[in-house]
Protein backbone atom coordinates (compact mmCIF):
# COMPACT_ATOMS: atom_id res chain seq x y z
CA UNK A 1 0.00 0.00 0.00
CA UNK A 2 2.79 2.53 0.51
CA UNK A 3 3.99 1.79 -2.75
CA UNK A 4 1.09 2.13 -4.42
CA UNK A 5 0.44 5.63 -2.63
CA UNK A 6 3.85 7.10 -2.83
CA UNK A 7 3.64 5.83 -6.96
CA UNK A 8 6.39 3.75 -7.00
CA UNK A 9 7.62 1.46 -9.69
CA UNK A 10 8.80 -2.16 -9.30
CA UNK A 11 6.50 -2.09 -5.99
CA UNK A 12 7.80 -5.68 -4.94
CA UNK A 13 11.45 -3.99 -4.61
CA UNK A 14 10.20 -1.74 -2.00
CA UNK A 15 10.68 -2.39 1.57
CA UNK A 16 10.59 -1.03 4.54
CA UNK A 17 13.73 -1.55 6.49
CA UNK A 18 14.08 -1.50 10.49
CA UNK A 19 17.19 0.23 11.05
CA UNK A 20 19.33 0.68 15.05
CA UNK A 21 22.07 2.85 14.03
CA UNK A 22 23.85 2.33 17.64
CA UNK A 23 23.76 -1.08 16.96
CA UNK A 24 24.65 -1.44 13.35
CA UNK A 25 21.69 -3.45 12.70
CA UNK A 26 19.33 -3.68 9.77
CA UNK A 27 16.16 -6.29 8.81
CA UNK A 28 13.61 -5.86 6.12
CA UNK A 29 10.21 -6.31 7.44
CA UNK A 30 7.93 -9.03 5.61
CA UNK A 31 4.70 -8.26 3.94
CA UNK A 32 2.83 -9.74 6.86
CA UNK A 33 4.22 -8.27 9.62
CA UNK A 34 2.56 -6.20 11.85
CA UNK A 35 4.48 -2.73 12.13
CA UNK A 36 3.10 -1.56 15.32
CA UNK A 37 3.95 -4.87 16.99
CA UNK A 38 7.44 -4.41 15.70
CA UNK A 39 7.64 -1.02 17.02
CA UNK A 40 6.64 -2.05 20.49
CA UNK A 41 10.03 -4.42 21.09
CA UNK A 42 12.10 -1.77 20.33
CA UNK A 43 13.57 0.56 23.06
CA UNK A 44 11.86 3.61 24.22
CA UNK A 45 14.81 6.15 24.12
CA UNK A 46 16.82 5.00 21.00
CA UNK A 47 17.43 6.12 17.59
CA UNK A 48 15.51 2.90 16.12
CA UNK A 49 13.58 3.86 13.03
CA UNK A 50 11.79 2.76 9.94
CA UNK A 51 13.09 3.38 6.59
CA UNK A 52 11.01 2.89 3.21
CA UNK A 53 13.69 1.97 0.34
CA UNK A 54 14.52 -0.62 -2.32
CA UNK A 55 15.69 -3.41 -1.54
CA UNK A 56 15.76 -6.03 -4.54
CA UNK A 57 17.10 -9.06 -2.71
CA UNK A 58 13.93 -9.06 -0.90
CA UNK A 59 12.38 -11.88 -3.09
CA UNK A 60 15.36 -12.84 -5.76
CA UNK A 61 15.20 -16.29 -4.03
CA UNK A 62 11.94 -16.95 -5.64
CA UNK A 63 12.96 -15.86 -8.74
CA UNK A 64 15.41 -18.96 -8.93
CA UNK A 65 13.44 -21.76 -10.28
CA UNK A 66 15.30 -24.37 -7.73
CA UNK A 67 13.78 -22.56 -5.09
CA UNK A 68 10.15 -23.19 -6.11
CA UNK A 69 10.01 -26.57 -7.45
CA UNK A 70 11.51 -27.77 -3.92
CA UNK A 71 8.85 -26.87 -1.69
CA UNK A 72 11.25 -26.86 0.85
CA UNK A 73 14.47 -25.19 1.87
CA UNK A 74 17.45 -27.90 2.10
CA UNK A 75 19.68 -28.04 5.33
CA UNK A 76 22.13 -24.89 4.99
CA UNK A 77 25.02 -25.66 6.83
CA UNK A 78 28.99 -24.61 7.39
CA UNK A 79 31.44 -22.23 9.45
CA UNK A 80 30.35 -18.97 11.10
CA UNK A 81 32.58 -17.29 13.35
CA UNK A 82 30.73 -16.68 16.48
CA UNK A 83 30.54 -13.99 19.09
CA UNK A 84 27.72 -13.90 21.50
CA UNK A 85 26.72 -12.84 25.35
CA UNK A 86 28.77 -9.88 25.42
CA UNK A 87 31.56 -11.64 25.11
CA UNK A 88 34.61 -9.75 23.01
CA UNK A 89 36.35 -12.66 21.32
CA UNK A 90 35.07 -14.61 18.37
CA UNK A 91 34.77 -18.73 17.97
CA UNK A 92 34.64 -20.66 14.55
CA UNK A 93 32.16 -23.05 15.07
CA UNK A 94 30.18 -25.29 12.57
CA UNK A 95 26.57 -24.92 12.16
CA UNK A 96 23.84 -26.60 10.93
CA UNK A 97 20.29 -25.12 10.43
CA UNK A 98 17.36 -27.41 9.81
CA UNK A 99 13.96 -26.75 9.92
CA UNK A 100 13.74 -27.56 13.32
CA UNK A 101 16.42 -25.01 14.44
CA UNK A 102 19.86 -23.90 14.56
CA UNK A 103 22.50 -26.10 15.66
CA UNK A 104 26.09 -26.39 16.22
CA UNK A 105 28.54 -29.00 16.14
CA UNK A 106 30.97 -29.59 19.32
CA UNK A 107 33.32 -31.67 17.35
CA UNK A 108 34.45 -30.55 13.92
CA UNK A 109 32.03 -31.08 11.04
CA UNK A 110 30.33 -33.93 12.97
CA UNK A 111 26.43 -34.38 12.52
CA UNK A 112 25.88 -37.21 14.90
CA UNK A 113 23.18 -36.18 17.62
CA UNK A 114 25.15 -36.65 20.51
CA UNK A 115 27.66 -33.91 18.88
CA UNK A 116 24.85 -31.37 18.02
CA UNK A 117 24.18 -28.20 20.38
CA UNK A 118 20.81 -26.60 20.39
CA UNK A 119 21.85 -23.04 19.37
CA UNK A 120 18.57 -21.34 18.65
CA UNK A 121 14.89 -21.84 18.21
CA UNK A 122 13.68 -20.20 14.59
CA UNK A 123 9.93 -19.70 15.72
CA UNK A 124 10.46 -16.64 17.56
CA UNK A 125 13.99 -15.33 16.32
CA UNK A 126 14.66 -12.37 13.55
CA UNK A 127 17.80 -12.47 12.08
CA UNK A 128 19.95 -9.16 11.32
CA UNK A 129 22.40 -7.91 8.68
CA UNK A 130 25.07 -5.95 10.35
CA UNK A 131 26.72 -2.98 9.36
CA UNK A 132 30.09 -1.98 10.63
CA UNK A 133 30.60 -5.37 11.66
CA UNK A 134 34.43 -4.24 12.52
CA UNK A 135 33.85 -0.90 14.14
CA UNK A 136 30.75 -1.93 15.98
CA UNK A 137 31.66 -5.46 17.16
CA UNK A 138 35.47 -6.21 16.09
CA UNK A 139 34.15 -8.75 13.96
CA UNK A 140 37.21 -10.65 11.77
CA UNK A 141 35.35 -9.97 8.60
CA UNK A 142 32.87 -7.68 6.93
CA UNK A 143 30.02 -10.30 6.54
CA UNK A 144 28.54 -10.11 9.61
CA UNK A 145 24.82 -11.14 10.81
CA UNK A 146 22.95 -11.70 14.25
CA UNK A 147 20.19 -13.69 15.04
CA UNK A 148 17.77 -12.43 17.95
CA UNK A 149 14.74 -13.97 20.03
CA UNK A 150 11.66 -11.23 19.85
CA UNK A 151 10.77 -11.06 22.64
CA UNK A 152 14.62 -9.91 23.87
CA UNK A 153 15.76 -6.17 24.49
CA UNK A 154 18.11 -4.83 21.40
CA UNK A 155 21.32 -4.48 23.84
CA UNK A 156 24.67 -5.97 22.70
CA UNK A 157 24.81 -8.81 24.63
CA UNK A 158 21.47 -10.46 23.99
CA UNK A 159 22.63 -10.61 20.16
CA UNK A 160 24.23 -13.88 18.58
CA UNK A 161 26.96 -12.45 15.96
CA UNK A 162 27.89 -14.53 13.36
CA UNK A 163 30.48 -13.61 10.56
CA UNK A 164 30.49 -15.58 7.12
CA UNK A 165 33.76 -15.78 5.07
CA UNK A 166 31.73 -14.23 1.85
CA UNK A 167 28.68 -12.13 1.05
CA UNK A 168 27.14 -15.03 -1.07
CA UNK A 169 27.52 -17.11 2.22
CA UNK A 170 25.92 -14.17 4.15
CA UNK A 171 22.83 -14.18 1.90
CA UNK A 172 22.56 -17.48 1.88
CA UNK A 173 22.42 -17.69 5.72
CA UNK A 174 19.66 -15.39 6.05
CA UNK A 175 17.82 -15.93 3.44
CA UNK A 176 17.42 -19.84 5.09
CA UNK A 177 16.87 -18.25 8.19
CA UNK A 178 13.97 -16.22 6.45
CA UNK A 179 12.58 -19.31 4.37
CA UNK A 180 12.44 -21.95 7.37
CA UNK A 181 11.13 -19.16 9.72
CA UNK A 182 7.89 -18.06 7.47
CA UNK A 183 7.06 -21.14 5.47
CA UNK A 184 5.32 -20.83 2.48
CA UNK A 185 4.44 -17.35 4.18
CA UNK A 186 6.85 -16.10 2.09
CA UNK A 187 5.49 -17.36 -1.11
CA UNK A 188 2.05 -15.60 -0.59
CA UNK A 189 3.90 -12.42 -0.03
CA UNK A 190 5.82 -12.65 -3.64
CA UNK A 191 2.61 -13.67 -5.34
CA UNK A 192 0.72 -11.08 -3.67
CA UNK A 193 3.00 -8.65 -4.99
CA UNK A 194 3.15 -9.93 -8.21
CA UNK A 195 -0.79 -9.37 -8.62
CA UNK A 196 -0.24 -5.83 -7.65
CA UNK A 197 -1.06 -2.97 -9.82
CA UNK A 198 2.38 -1.83 -11.88
CA UNK A 199 3.12 0.69 -14.16
CA UNK A 200 3.45 -0.37 -17.81
CA UNK A 201 6.44 0.17 -19.87
CA UNK A 202 6.39 3.23 -22.12
CA UNK A 203 5.13 2.41 -25.39
CA UNK A 204 6.61 3.30 -28.70
CA UNK A 205 4.55 6.50 -29.58
CA UNK A 206 5.77 7.49 -25.74
CA UNK A 207 9.41 6.84 -26.13
CA UNK A 208 9.12 9.24 -29.40
CA UNK A 209 7.49 11.89 -27.32
CA UNK A 210 10.60 11.31 -25.07
CA UNK A 211 12.90 11.37 -28.06
CA UNK A 212 11.40 14.56 -29.07
CA UNK A 213 11.87 16.13 -25.53
CA UNK A 214 15.33 15.12 -25.49
CA UNK A 215 16.26 17.32 -28.53
CA UNK A 216 14.17 20.17 -27.57
CA UNK A 217 16.14 20.56 -24.31
CA UNK A 218 18.55 23.61 -23.63
CA UNK A 219 22.11 23.76 -23.41
CA UNK A 220 25.10 23.78 -25.58
CA UNK A 221 25.92 20.67 -27.60
CA UNK A 222 29.63 21.20 -26.32
CA UNK A 223 28.80 20.98 -22.48
CA UNK A 224 29.45 17.61 -21.20
CA UNK A 225 27.45 17.72 -18.50
CA UNK A 226 24.58 15.48 -18.01
CA UNK A 227 21.24 17.20 -19.35
CA UNK A 228 18.37 18.26 -17.17
CA UNK A 229 16.13 14.92 -18.59
CA UNK A 230 19.20 12.67 -17.11
CA UNK A 231 19.59 14.10 -13.98
CA UNK A 232 15.69 13.67 -12.87
CA UNK A 233 16.43 9.89 -13.76
CA UNK A 234 15.74 7.64 -10.70
CA UNK A 235 19.43 5.98 -11.43
CA UNK A 236 21.26 9.27 -11.40
CA UNK A 237 23.09 10.13 -8.31
CA UNK A 238 25.53 13.08 -8.43
CA UNK A 239 28.61 13.55 -7.02
CA UNK A 240 28.17 10.41 -4.50
CA UNK A 241 32.23 9.01 -4.01
CA UNK A 242 32.90 5.76 -5.00
CA UNK A 243 32.72 4.02 -1.64
CA UNK A 244 28.93 5.79 -1.07
CA UNK A 245 27.67 4.26 -4.62
CA UNK A 246 28.98 1.22 -2.90
CA UNK A 247 27.33 1.29 0.41
CA UNK A 248 23.85 2.51 -1.77
CA UNK A 249 24.19 -0.71 -3.80
CA UNK A 250 24.67 -2.85 -1.01
CA UNK A 251 21.83 -1.37 0.95
CA UNK A 252 19.28 -1.90 -1.92
CA UNK A 253 20.51 -5.46 -2.47
CA UNK A 254 22.86 -6.01 -4.75
CA UNK A 255 21.83 -8.11 -7.14
CA UNK A 256 22.94 -9.16 -10.88
CA UNK A 257 22.21 -5.87 -13.08
CA UNK A 258 21.71 -3.29 -9.92
CA UNK A 259 23.20 0.43 -11.62
CA UNK A 260 23.72 3.57 -11.03
CA UNK A 261 25.47 6.59 -12.68
CA UNK A 262 27.38 9.57 -11.14
CA UNK A 263 29.92 12.17 -11.91
CA UNK A 264 33.33 10.91 -12.14
CA UNK A 265 35.27 12.61 -9.31
CA UNK A 266 38.37 11.54 -11.00
CA UNK A 267 38.09 12.41 -14.42
CA UNK A 268 36.48 15.75 -15.06
CA UNK A 269 33.37 15.89 -17.66
CA UNK A 270 32.71 11.95 -17.31
CA UNK A 271 30.62 10.06 -15.53
CA UNK A 272 30.61 6.49 -14.07
CA UNK A 273 28.20 3.32 -14.32
CA UNK A 274 28.67 1.57 -11.08
CA UNK A 275 27.07 -2.18 -11.69
CA UNK A 276 26.29 -4.96 -9.48
CA UNK A 277 27.40 -8.03 -10.42
CA UNK A 278 27.72 -11.62 -8.31
CA UNK A 279 27.80 -9.54 -4.90
CA UNK A 280 30.47 -7.05 -6.46
CA UNK A 281 30.52 -3.54 -7.55
CA UNK A 282 32.02 -2.73 -11.00
CA UNK A 283 32.66 0.52 -11.88
CA UNK A 284 32.62 1.55 -15.96
CA UNK A 285 34.40 5.25 -17.02
CA UNK A 286 31.23 6.82 -19.82
CA UNK A 287 33.39 9.50 -21.50
CA UNK A 288 32.35 12.49 -23.62
CA UNK A 289 33.28 12.13 -27.03
CA UNK A 290 32.56 15.10 -29.73
CA UNK A 291 31.85 14.27 -33.92
CA UNK A 292 31.14 16.71 -35.76
CA UNK A 293 29.29 19.23 -34.06
CA UNK A 294 27.37 16.89 -31.64
CA UNK A 295 28.51 15.27 -28.40
CA UNK A 296 27.86 11.39 -27.65
CA UNK A 297 28.69 9.18 -24.82
CA UNK A 298 30.71 6.12 -25.35
CA UNK A 299 31.99 3.05 -22.48
CA UNK A 300 33.38 1.06 -25.46
CA UNK A 301 36.14 3.88 -27.08
CA UNK A 302 33.72 5.44 -29.40
CA UNK A 303 32.59 1.72 -30.32
CA UNK A 304 29.07 2.61 -29.44
CA UNK A 305 27.80 6.46 -29.36
CA UNK A 306 24.84 7.74 -27.41
CA UNK A 307 23.56 10.93 -27.53
CA UNK A 308 22.20 11.41 -23.43
CA UNK A 309 22.54 8.94 -20.56
CA UNK A 310 19.23 7.60 -21.23
CA UNK A 311 19.93 6.68 -24.41
CA UNK A 312 22.59 5.41 -23.04
CA UNK A 313 21.18 3.21 -20.60
CA UNK A 314 18.06 2.24 -22.73
CA UNK A 315 20.30 0.44 -24.58
CA UNK A 316 21.71 -1.53 -22.18
CA UNK A 317 18.75 -2.57 -21.02
CA UNK A 318 18.30 -5.05 -23.33
CA UNK A 319 21.82 -5.32 -24.57
CA UNK A 320 24.93 -6.22 -22.35
CA UNK A 321 27.39 -4.65 -24.60
CA UNK A 322 30.93 -4.38 -22.60
CA UNK A 323 29.10 -5.60 -19.45
CA UNK A 324 28.94 -8.73 -17.90
CA UNK A 325 25.10 -8.69 -17.54
CA UNK A 326 22.10 -5.91 -18.92
CA UNK A 327 20.83 -2.98 -16.89
CA UNK A 328 17.84 -3.95 -14.75
CA UNK A 329 17.53 -2.39 -11.57
CA UNK A 330 18.11 1.19 -11.21
CA UNK A 331 19.37 2.00 -7.44
CA UNK A 332 17.42 5.19 -6.61
CA UNK A 333 17.79 7.90 -5.21
CA UNK A 334 14.87 8.53 -3.53
CA UNK A 335 13.95 8.32 -0.10
CA UNK A 336 10.60 8.15 1.79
Amino acid sequence: MLAQSAHCMDEESWALIEHHSTLGLERCLEDHEIVVQVQSSWPVEGDTKLLFRKNYAKYEFFKKPVVLKSGCCPEIQGFLQVREGGKKSWKKLYFILRQSGLYCSNKGQSKEPRHLQFAADLEDLNVYTVFNGRKHYGAPGEHVFCIKASKDRFRSQDLKLMCADTEQSRTCWITAFRLFKHGKQLQVNYQLSQSSFRLQKPSKQDSKKREALRHSLPGSVHSSQASALDRVQPWFHGGVSRTEAQRLLEEQGQVDGMFLIRDSNLHPQCFVLSLSYKLKTKHYLIIPLEQGDRQHYTMDDGVTLFSDLLQLVEFHQINRGILPVCLKHPCTCIAL
